[in-house]
């Protein structure tokens, strides 16, 4: 079953692909989202419960250049009382967006600074391998895993680390050893 935010995103995905509109569509509700992320007293504005939804309109939708497809959703959502979704909409929009458009966000997890030559290089062959197009959300720096890389996205976690290489050789060290000593016999 479909929760209420995945159904909105979805209707709005819908409509932004009838209308050609979906770059655009999610450029604005994110663009929108981080407004009201910097904005506290905006953010309240949209929030408020006592505030009426034509109010809101007059004060917020009313002021941003926005398409008709983004405008009259996010009226639709704060007439019916949604606005609290919106990040979970989002989300759920960027997900079909990204699905439509074979699309995979990752973070990198890499034990030292990566330059843009190499990035570029690792994401090209990375996206020939798998055969989806590969945003990389952001890059972190992590020693502990002493060299190589790591890609997580929402569902895969592509481990390249020299850690999870010594893991496995240290596992398999001690299998070997277990073994050996299994099979001495003691007189």
């Amino acid at each position: 079953m479909l929760s209420v935010a995945s159904r909105y995103a979805l209707s709005l995905f819908e409509k932004a692909k009838e209308k050609n509109q979906l770059d655009i569509v999610l450029n604005e509700l994110d663009n929108f989202i981080q407004l009201l992320s910097r904005n506290k007293e905006l953010l309240e504005l949209w929030n408020s419960l006592s505030l009426p939804y034509t109010e809101k309109e007059r004060l917020i939708l009313d002021k941003i250049a926005f398409t008709d497809t983004t405008k009259n959703f996010l009226k639709l959502i704060l007439y019916k009382k949604r606005q609290k979704l919106l990040n979970k909409i989002f989300y759920y929009y960027k997900s079909l967006y990204n699905k439509f458009h074979n699309i995979i966000e990752v973070e990198i997890k890499s034990a030292f600074e990566i330059d843009n030559q190499d990035l570029t290089k690792l994401i090209n062959t990375l996206q020939e391998k798998i055969g989806l197009k590969i945003k990389v959300k952001s890059i972190n720096i992590e020693k502990e895993i002493i060299g190589g890389i790591i890609m997580i996205s929402d569902n895969l976690i592509l481990d390249l680390s020299v850690k999870k290489d010594l893991e496995k050789l240290l596992k398999n060290f001690q299998d070997i050893v277990e073994n050996k000593l299994r099979g001495l016999k003691i007189l």
